[in-house]
């Protein structure tokens, strides 16, 4: 079945604390980001909602791919979005509930900003319920940018190779509950294109998303690599036209 080409979704809520019973959870470790090949005999889930992780850099993450390469599932959270939380937010995942796998071989990618220590663990039944060391290197990674580094209402711009299969995520975090007058703004549109109103349809705005019980603000915009859908864009970030009281971050993620 052909998956939208984007999908919006606000994941907040308590960041789940790691369970005690290592052979309940996926313990993935890496070096940065990198591969791990795994073939299961029966069928598994995984909750990638309640993913929790260790890390020398910002970003972490896991992606499931399955064995003709396409994203089965993606959670990914950042370091100082955690920290300091009086109640943290969840990962922003693809998976609106356990991840349900059928027996057959996968690849999990370990996703991180840069050269980092990462240990990922996530929930898991069956024969994902071990520990693995992601050692293969692999084109994906993470990218997090702070708009109070981005002159007030220009533009950050990445170019962003969409492959068959895969995933481009851009993620807007505000660490505050203020109304912003200006929004900023996160896109994929095509390449050189001066904004984000060439991104047919899949710019996010963040607006009206605010959960005032823990004071975050989170709006993603996933873009799939489906049959059709072109392979290079510019993921387009946009600093408000007013100077930024608290911190927004725009993640981008490639897998």
């Amino acid at each position: 079945m052909r998956r939208a080409a984007w999908l919006g979704a606000v994941l907040l809520g308590l960041l789940a604390a790691p369970a005690p019973a290592a052979e309940r959870d996926l313990l993935l470790l890496a070096s940065g980001t990198a591969a791990v090949e795994i073939a299961l005999r029966a069928p598994a889930e995984l909750d990638l909602r309640a993913l929790t992780f260790r890390t020398t850099g910002q970003v972490a993450g896991l992606a499931v791919m399955d064995e003709r390469g396409e994203l089965v599932g993606l959670s990914v959270n950042v370091r100082r979005w955690v920290e300091g939380a009086a109640r943290p937010p969840a990962p922003v995942s693809t998976a609106p509930g356990p991840l349900r796998l059928a027996k057959g071989r996968y690849r999990l990618v370990v996703v991180t900003d840069g050269p980092a220590d990462v240990r990922v663990r996530v929930p898991a039944t069956g024969g994902l319920a071990r520990t693995l060391h992601a050692r293969h290197p692999v084109p994906a990674g993470a990218e997090l940018v702070d708009l109070r580094d981005v002159p007030v209402g220009e533009h950050v711009r990445r170019p962003a190779a969409l492959r068959r299969g895969g995933a481009l995520v851009g993620v807007l975090h505000e660490r505050s509950a203020a109304h912003l007058a200006s929004t900023p703004e996160v896109c994929f549109a095509e390449p050189g294109a001066p904004d984000c109103s060439a991104a047919q349809g899949t710019s996010a705005v963040l607006v009206g998303t605010t959960e005032p019980a823990d004071g975050f603000s989170r709006l993603a915009v996933f873009l799939y690599g489906d049959e059709g859908v072109p392979a290079r864009y510019d993921a387009l970030a946009r600093s408000p036209a007013v100077d930024l009281p608290r911190a927004v971050d725009v993640l981008l993620v490639r897998v």
